[in-house]
């Protein structure tokens, strides 16, 4: 068992100087759906546009792809990525509840979903709240911690924007603003359902805004049921139906004896009296699918919140905070495996003809053992406060610090143990012997015993985030006005990984 150790500690800093002229951005008319526009300064003075460290402006040789509020409660999306999942640069690759086999999905443990603007992957795609950087499981930070209802807007920059905010920008960068202009109450309730397939959402937003500042809070539950490849008639092993092979196994129940270079087809119950109709050169094939999900159960709670203040009307103090808890559960395959049966075996059964000590089986644990079912959650939250100062002329200074904490777990208790089930197998007593002839004999304690592997997988992060930022113009010119912005951002991000794996009542 290897206890949990210190990750990595790192800390960094970017001082960004950008001296540029500029028109104001002006808004586009957009239908529905997401658009393609620039927010209007006009609109709101404060705006700073995802793309651009200057306030107001427009990133230069990209566009900002908005998701607005309309478009939000139009989409009718169960959680914030699946909303941002029907975007069209964003592809469903890599960190996600469906696809562990993609780049980055090996360290998915707890099922969740990101965001991998144009395939390029999802560690490429810088992911924003309100602005700055967020708390994340050290792998992918997961969207759906804010719930829809808590959305002002959703912007994308989906060319590339390591310049402005580093290298994990390099396919773009994913701002999900929070509400800061709900003035009264919205709830939303949504059920769905399909083949073998369900899922809810309700939610509730207050919010207030007065002359001098806002307050907002919304909270979302969510449920989905599992999808289950059984039922989803393309989920098989053998593909010849739909134009591909066949990739049944052997690994059955019952299974295919392979003894001295020969494979016989085992009937559903083998015992001494009908060994005789074992036929030399057969095998069972089976589909080795069968009982896994093609994306797990999951339930969601998660809160945001902002706050607005103007102390004076050259000081104002912010916040925005989050906290999420996804739960899931996975239905993964029955057991498979080789098994190596020696004569000792309680009631090994001798092929006609075979004189060796041992033979193989190919074998699937379906009617023997339960799924080794994997449960877990992703637990985050974080509180950002900062204050606004507003210099003389258009000058603007802005200080906020960032303090998240994240907790995932990943458990599963019934995985096989090798050594006992070599035991069981070994066996000539049939109180502790493992029955693989398909008679049903093995105890309920040999049973326990050959399936109590435990796999626990905690990952812990703590977040620490420090922005300062400087901007406004320094002259204005006939094609417009020359602004500067300049900026310190610095983070603390310490990882401890654990892992707990061998039989129950292993140190």
């Amino acid at each position: 068992m290897a206890g949990f150790g210190r990750g990595l500690r790192c800390a960094g800093s970017v001082l960004a100087i950008m001296l540029a002229t500029q028109m104001p951005a002006m808004a586009q008319d957009g239908g529905s759906g997401p658009d393609t526009q620039q927010p209007d300064p006009e609109a709101s003075s404060e705006i700073i546009v995802t793309g651009s460290r200057l306030r107001g402006a427009a990133p230069v040789g990209s566009t900002v792809i908005s998701v607005d509020r309309g478009d939000i409660e139009a989409a009718g999306a169960l959680s914030t990525d699946r909303l941002i999942q029907q975007i069209p640069q964003v592809l469903d690759l890599g960190v996600s509840e469906n696809s562990r086999a993609q780049s980055g999905g090996s360290g998915n443990i707890t099922y969740g979903n990101t965001i991998n603007l144009r395939g390029i992957g999802p560690y490429a795609t810088l992911i924003l709240v309100d602005g700055h950087r967020a708390v994340n499981n050290s792998r992918a930070f997961e969207p759906s911690v804010i719930p829809t209802l808590g959305l002002e807007r959703v912007e994308v920059v989906a060319d590339g924007a390591s310049a402005i905010y580093g290298s994990d920008a390099i396919a773009g960068v994913v701002n999900l603003i929070p509400r800061r202009s709900l003035d009264g109450i919205e709830a939303t309730a949504r059920g769905g359902w399909g083949a073998d397939f369900d899922e809810y959402q309700v939610g509730v937003a207050v919010g207030k805004v007065w002359d001098r500042g806002q307050v907002m809070l919304a909270y979302e539950h969510s449920r989905r049921s599992n999808l289950s490849g059984d039922d989803r008639a393309f989920f098989r092993s053998d593909q010849r139906a739909f134009g591909g092979n066949d990739y049944r196994v052997t690994r059955c129940a019952p299974g295919t004896l392979r003894a001295g270079g020969v494979s016989y087809a085992m009937p559903g119950q083998l015992t001494p009296a009908n060994v005789g109709s074992l036929v030399a050169g057969t095998v069972n094939s089976c589909d080795d699918l069968v009982g896994q999900d093609l994306f797990p159960k999951q339930t969601y709670n998660s809160v945001n919140g902002t706050a607005t203040f103007e102390v004076t009307d050259w000081f104002t103090v912010f916040a925005d905070g989050f906290y999420s808890k996804r739960e899931y559960e996975r239905l993964p395959a029955y057991f498979s495996s080789t098994l190596t049966v020696p004569q000792t075996n309680a009631w090994f059964v001798r092929p006609t003809g075979f004189t060796g000590t041992s033979y193989t089986i190919d074998y699937n644990f379906r009617n023997d053992l339960p799924r080794d079912v994997s449960r877990g959650f992703a637990e985050n939250w974080q509180v950002t406060p900062g204050v606004r100062f507003k210099l003389p002329g258009d000058w603007e200074l802005e200080g906020l610090f960032t303090y998240g904490r994240g907790n995932d777990q990943s458990d599963q208790v019934r995985g096989l143990n090798a050594t006992a089930l070599n035991a069981a197998l070994a066996s000539s007593n049939p109180a502790t012997a493992f029955d693989p002839y398909g008679l049903g004999r093995t105890s309920a304690a040999t049973l326990l015993a050959i399936s109590n592997f435990l796999t626990l997988s905690p990952t812990l992060n703590d977040f620490n985030g420090y922005e300062a930022r400087l901007n406004g113009s320094i002259v204005d010119l006939p094609g417009g006005s020359v602004k500067l912005a300049a900026g310190y951002e610095g983070q603390e991000i310490e990882t401890r990984l654990g892992s707990a794996r061998g039989a129950a009542g292993t140190p």
